[in-house]
């Protein structure tokens, strides 16, 4: 009896679904009246996706950022109180533009190569201390600042938006917790902040009625994406969520992080589809060091995790990843700390040259060797010239970025038919983290930026081709194609530097009055 009602209601409510979406006549960047449940009041917006149980709108006159997925009953044929907001009407004719995209082949095409999953009420997280003599450095702007980069820039329209949940518990519980209650009850505050307020470690925030859902939908919405991608119906994905996570241990919130997001997903994904994603590589290049990433996969075989971070001997946050932290048992050789330190006699902060050669001579060959069936980036811009000494302190562009998310499309391409999920972690100067974060996410959209001329330098300075010899000697026996000969300078390829490199140097990146109107709507 029980199961022939629960088959009656389920059937009845996809008809009367079916009914509801048939009476729906609204098109994508149409404009209709739909509820914002932050301000609990009715705005006109216009819509950005269609899905069969829920619609993306964006809201006009408030950032992009505040676009969200809503139930179809959230929108309303006519409302007795209704209003923009605060910037105002949007420009009809942008929005025809939109539409007009998004109907267009091209539109359609783009939407089956790279997926953008972000939510609302991961901007919620924050400290409720509302200090106006200190700024937490992981702060909602920080997803704002991305959005209003992407916005201006015109790229929104390109990406497939996906549709964030919240992680289950099955799903966090694939690494051991100290029990089941443990994943969803309120934290013990136990550390004083400098502002005042509590919080579960000296550095990370917690808010009583947001930041535990905050985190769930980081995790689950990075999920979501990732089984979009391994059911083919994306090549690649950048999920713009908060807080972070490669910090966070199994059982330990810590360094802003409360759930290890790529863990959780990459567990969840290789669980799921044990035939097609046998074997995982996770690339962190935050500047700090993953050490629950690590700590989590350390005797895992199947999933190899390569950091580029800096380290100085141990004395920069989170003071671990040395270099000789290889794994441990059937894991041994699959976790490799491409550690970093400054020359005693030559210090020099690291730079793009850094990078791509740690990426060039070390990372491609060990990748191509251990051949994944899907490669996760831990995408911290944190390493993003701007940031403070305690905070990075080193000096990698945006074109940087681009050319280090460039090559891990390609080493994607190349060995496992492209899936490829890019997940924020760390940055934190607003300006170099939303230029650093567009320049990457461009390049997954369009992976054609070039080599050529592309750099200041093909050398690397000394205290980088010092710490990639100490890493070659470590790692030799466990991968051998690494380059061995003592002498090794690990140059770039000639062709990479730039023309009249000292007058192309890239300077930083400062606000200047744009030549060029920027046209409103997405």
């Amino acid at each position: 009896m029980y199961p022939s009602l629960s088959l009656l209601c389920f059937f009845c409510f996809f008809l009367s679904l079916f009914f509801f979406l048939s009476d729906f006549h609204k098109r994508v960047g149409d404009q209709v009246i739909a509820y914002k449940q932050q301000q609990e009041a009715y705005y006109y917006a216009r819509i950005v996706d269609l899905a069969p149980t829920c619609i993306l709108v964006h809201y006009e006159g408030w950032p992009p950022d505040q676009a969200s997925w809503i139930n179809y009953n959230g929108v309303v044929a006519d409302c007795d109180t209704v209003s923009f907001g605060p910037k105002g009407k949007e420009s009809k004719l942008s929005w025809a533009d939109f539409k007009k995209f998004y109907y267009s082949a091209a539109g359609v095409e783009s939407r089956k190569n790279t997926g953008l999953v972000s939510d609302t009420q991961m901007n919620l997280h924050n400290c409720p201390c509302e200090s106006e003599r200190m700024i937490h450095p992981e702060r909602p702007e920080r997803l704002t600042s991305i959005f209003d980069s992407l916005h201006a820039k015109r790229l929104l329209r390109y990406f497939r938006r996906i549709h964030a949940r919240e992680v289950t518990s099955h799903e966090l519980l694939h690494h051991p917790h100290p029990s089941p209650s443990s994943l969803f009850s309120p934290p013990e505050l136990l550390s004083h902040m400098d502002c005042g307020q509590l919080g579960i470690s000296v550095d990370t925030t917690y808010h009583p009625e947001h930041s535990r859902t905050a985190a769930k939908i980081s995790a689950g919405g990075l999920i979501e994406l990732a089984d979009t991608i391994v059911r083919g119906e994306l090549k690649n994905g950048f999920a713009l969520i908060r807080p972070p996570g490669h910090h966070a241990e199994s059982d330990t919130a810590m360094g802003y992080c409360f759930y290890n997001n790529v863990a959780v997903a990459v567990s969840a994904i290789m669980e799921k589809y044990p035939a097609k994603i046998k074997k995982t590589l996770i690339i962190d290049w935050d500047i700090h060091h993953g050490n629950g990433t690590q700590k989590i996969f350390y005797d895992n075989p199947n999933v190899l995790y390569i950091s580029v971070h800096r380290w100085e001997h141990g004395k920069f946050y989170p003071f671990t990843g040395a270099p000789d932290e290889c794994g441990q048992s059937e894991g041994l050789g699959f976790n490799i700390n491409i550690a970093l330190n400054e020359c005693k006699d030559k210090p020099k902060a690291m730079g793009d040259t850094e990078f791509i050669a740690a990426f060039y001579h070390l990372l491609i060959p060990i990748a191509r060797q251990f051949e994944p069936d899907m490669i996760f980036v831990s995408a911290g811009f944190d390493a993003a010239e701007g940031h403070p000494e305690n905070l990075g302190g080193y000096n990698v562009t945006p074109k940087g970025f681009s050319l280090m998310t460039k090559i891990v499309c390609d080493l994607a391409s190349e060995l496992c038919n492209g899936r490829l999920i890019l997940s924020l972690e760390g940055g934190y100067e607003l300006e170099s983290l939303a230029n650093s974060a567009t320049a990457s996410m461009a390049q997954l959209l369009s992976n054609d930026t070039s080599f050529k001329h592309s750099l200041n330098g093909i050398k690397p300075n000394l205290g980088a081709i010092e710490s990639f010899r100490t890493i070659v000697d470590i790692q030799k026996q466990y991968w051998p194609c690494l380059p061995t000969q003592s002498n090794f300078k690990f140059q770039l390829p000639y062709d990479w530097k730039a023309k009249d490199s000292i007058m192309n140097r890239p300077k930083r990146d400062v606000k200047k009055p744009s030549s060029t109107l920027i046209i409103e709507g997405y």
